[in-house]
C-alpha cells in the first residue's frame, strides 16, 4: 500500500481469539485495515484486525493490534547487556536442547533460539539467530521490512522463564508496544535482554530490548505479556516433546 515506508512500530496487540488449526479452521482468514492517522510522505497508522466466519457466517476476531509505518525510522542507540545477573546464574543452556525436551515446542522454521547466556528471576539473556527460509515456505506475505520469524524466536525467551520458575508453559496473550529500529535479518546474531517486570502463577510481564553483537539497538519490546498455564502441557505432549513438536 505505501511503497518506501518501512515497519516502525505495532501497539496493543491483543489475542483475542487465537487460531487454532483443528477441525473448525476457517478455510480463510480476513486481514482488515483500516487508516487511522497519517502525515503525508513520512508517516501512516493503521488499526489492524484478523478475522474468519464461523459455521453460521459470523465473524470471529482472532487479533488485534495498530501498526505504524514511517517513511524513515529513528536513529538507532546503544544497549550495553550485562550478562553478569544479580541473583541469577550463568547458564549456557543450547537452544537445541529446550527444543529437543519440550520446553519449546516450535518447529524448524522458527527454531531460533541459540543459547541461554544467563537466567534469573528478575531476567534472561539468550542469543538469537535463525537461518534463511526460503520464499517459497513464507507463506502468502513474503519478508519485506518487518521478520516475523525472528521475533517469534525472540518472543520464545519468556516461554523459558515460565518454564524454570513455574514449570508451566506459557503463551503470549499481550503486546502494550513493539518498537523496531532496524530490520533483523536472516542469518545474523542478535542478543536478547529479557527484564521481568511483574508475574504470578498466571501471568508475566516483560520488557525485552534486543540489540547486534555491537549493542545496537534493534528493537524493544514494552509489557509483553504472557498466559502461564499448567493445562497447555496437554497440547504439547499431544505433539510429542521434540523438535518436530508444533510444526508451522
Amino acid at each position: 500500500l505505501f511503497p518506501g515506508f518501512s515497519f516502525y512500530q505495532l501497539e496493543d496487540f491483543k489475542v483475542l481469539k487465537g487460531i487454532v488449526f483443528d477441525e473448525n479452521l476457517a478455510h480463510e482468514h480476513n486481514l482488515e485495515l483500516n487508516e487511522v492517522e497519517k502525515v503525508s510522505g513520512k508517516m501512516v497508522k493503521f488499526a489492524a484486525r484478523i478475522w474468519s466466519k464461523n459455521k453460521n457466517g459470523r465473524p470471529v476476531y482472532h487479533y488485534s493490534l495498530n501498526v505504524t509505518l514511517l517513511r524513515q525510522t529513528p536513529p538507532t542507540t546503544i544497549h550495553h547487556v550485562d550478562l553478569q545477573l544479580s541473583g541469577g546464574t550463568n547458564e549456557g543452556i543450547l537452544g537445541k536442547a529446550l527444543y529437543e525436551d519440550g520446553t519449546l515446542f516450535h518447529g524448524p522454521s522458527f527454531q531460533g533460539v541459540q543459547r541461554v547466556i544467563s537466567l534469573g528471576e528478575d531476567r534472561l539473556v539468550l542469543e538469537c539467530l535463525l537461518q534463511a527460509i526460503p520464499p517459497d515456505r513464507q507463506g502468502q506475505f513474503p519478508l519485506q521490512t518487518y521478520n516475523p520469524f525472528a521475533y517469534d524466536a525472540i518472543v520464545q525467551s519468556l516461554l523459558i522463564w515460565a518454564q524454570r520458575f513455574y514449570q508451566a508453559p506459557c503463551l503470549p496473550s499481550h503486546l502494550v508496544r513493539l518498537e523496531q529500529f532496524r530490520a533483523i535479518p536472516f542469518g545474523a546474531l542478535s542478543l536478547v535482554d529479557m527484564k521481568i517486570v511483574s508475574h504470578n502463577q498466571t501471568s508475566v510481564v516483560a520488557d525485552i530490548i534486543v540489540t547486534d553483537p555491537q549493542g545496537s539497538i534493534l528493537a524493544k519490546f514494552s509489557g509483553l505479556q504472557g498466559t502461564i498455564s499448567p493445562t497447555l502441557k496437554r497440547f504439547l505432549k499431544r505433539n510429542g516433546a521434540s523438535g518436530q513438536a508444533g510444526k508451522k
